[in-house]
């Protein structure tokens, strides 16, 4: 007869409990770990999605009245362009024909994929708000694919599940830029639907097509190739580092994405010729922007145009060099910690550093950030402190920029310091982001080792 700690006693003998040996060697045994505490009061998901859904509607129907009453719009301005190139198209002209003022104005002229006119053609024949239905729309679809993606990795943990939902329906980044007439929703949902076939039905070939259509329609998702192509390959253990990215599933990967989006930008090239070209990529490279944003470049870019004698240099030339780096840097050495974690940092970084940062581009973080919550220690005080402190470093930008374009106060330098505030918030929230990942990964890899006392039949202690 054996003991559940693995000595032997004679039969008949009393049972004197196990021999000191092996409560030493029990009593080293880290104990199993407790399952996360659950936020029992959240609804359940269902019920998010409706609640979703009904303030998209309550927010469009708001827009309507706010639009044709109130002195400042709720409509964003890049809608009216939008719906202004989906008339150019039903014309039959280019959607980049510059046939308004609007369109003629170099600071709203179209500078989108001929897709997004096509798509809000319906604004045209049927009514001016099809366009937020329908962005709105797809945000509940993207909600869809980001549940099934959470009760996958995370199904063991339903609150991980509500609060990752909850932060795609109803952070106010999203559900404003959609209801105001903003297209991100469509990048979000081939974002996710990418991450989906890719590391859930790992069809390679699709994953390419939707990330490809991604990257045709905003630029900003090609850096999410090299982590995604890296999940695809051996671990970081490999003799040569370049064998984690020139593998099968990654050239495979890679060059259906890239073989999408040249098809798709050379089709629209031979219809609509440079301006193509010229609206949707080039003018991306070399924009300028000396008006004041989140940025950290606005202020120098404003020196740089307003001087005459050439003291000031054009800094935001370079900025997408450390931008570049640190977005490479990231993909290549955090794609192990988790299959969306590595692109989560990158588009931090990116939007940090970006040379134009307005409220639109957060989104692209933001979407992110549920994707990578399963292998995030989100839990903590930290964590939630570093999105704390990045809230405070936004009202904080908010009210120089109040001061300056409202009360016309000489306040840009102040500005500018809230710029380099709010940098500093998103630095420190992309360390915490990485923090939590490598505190998540390391209690994975922990082993789980059970106590003998609990009847069990995990490993004994060596």
């Amino acid at each position: 007869k054996t003991c559940v700690c693995g000595g032997s006693r004679p039969p008949g003998s009393p049972d004197r409990g196990p021999p000191p040996s092996a409560m030493a060697a029990s009593s080293s045994v880290p104990a199993p770990p407790q399952p996360p505490q659950q936020w029992r009061w959240l609804p359940t998901s269902g019920q998010l999605m409706v609640a979703a859904a009904l303030l998209r509607l309550l927010m469009i129907g708001v827009a309507e009245v706010q639009d044709r009453l109130a002195e400042v719009a709720y409509t964003d301005i890049d809608y009216q362009v939008f719906s202004e190139a989906a008339e150019s198209v039903a014309l039959g002209l280019s959607p980049y024909e510059g046939r308004t003022p609007l369109l003629q104005a170099d600071a709203t002229r179209y500078r989108y994929s001929p897709l997004l006119a096509y798509i809000l053609l319906p604004n045209i024949w049927l009514h001016k708000a099809w366009g937020k239905l329908l962005f709105s729309g797809l945000d509940l679809v993207a909600a869809l694919v980001l549940r099934a993606w959470l009760e996958r990795y995370a199904g063991h943990d339903p609150t991980t599940v509500k609060v990752g939902l909850c932060l795609w329906l109803f952070n106010p980044f999203c559900f404003t830029i959609s209801t105001r007439g903003s297209g991100e929703s469509v990048v979000v949902l081939l974002i996710y639907g990418c991450f989906w076939a890719l590391h859930v039905q790992r069809r390679i070939p699709l994953a390419g097509c939707l990330l490809g259509l991604a990257v045709h329609w905003r630029l900003y998702p090609v850096i999410f190739g090299l982590p995604l192509a890296l999940s695809l390959g051996p671990p970081r253990r490999c003799r040569w580092p370049w064998q984690r990215l020139l593998h099968s599933g990654g050239i495979l990967f890679g060059a259906v994405t890239f073989g999408v989006f040249v098809a798709l930008g050379a089709l629209f090239a031979l219809i609509y010729g440079r301006e193509f070209l010229e609206g949707a990529y080039l003018y991306h490279s070399r924009r300028l922007d000396p008006q004041h944003n989140f940025s950290v470049y606005f202020y120098p870019t404003a020196l740089f145009l307003e001087d005459k004698s050439g003291l000031f240099p054009n800094i935001a030339r370079f900025a997408a060099l450390p931008q570049f780096a640190l977005c490479f840097w990231l993909g290549w050495s955090e794609a192990d910690l988790g299959p969306s974690v590595a692109p989560l940092l990158q588009a931090i970084a990116l939007v940090a550093t970006n040379k134009v940062l307005t409220a639109q581009y957060f989104v692209w973080w933001w979407a992110m950030l549920p994707l990578a919550l399963p292998w995030l220690s989100w839990r903590r005080w930290a964590f939630g402190r570093s999105l704390l402190l990045w809230a405070v470093g936004e009202v904080h930008w908010l009210l120089w920029a109040y001061l300056l374009e409202f009360r016309r106060w000489p306040v840009r330098p102040g500005v500018w310091g809230a710029s380099c505030a709010f940098l500093a918030a998103h630095l420190w929230l992309l360390s915490e982001i990485r923090h939590s990942a490598r505190l998540h990964a390391a209690a994975a890899a922990a082993p789980k080792v059970r106590d003998c006392s609990s009847g069990g039949a995990g490993p004994k202690a060596e």
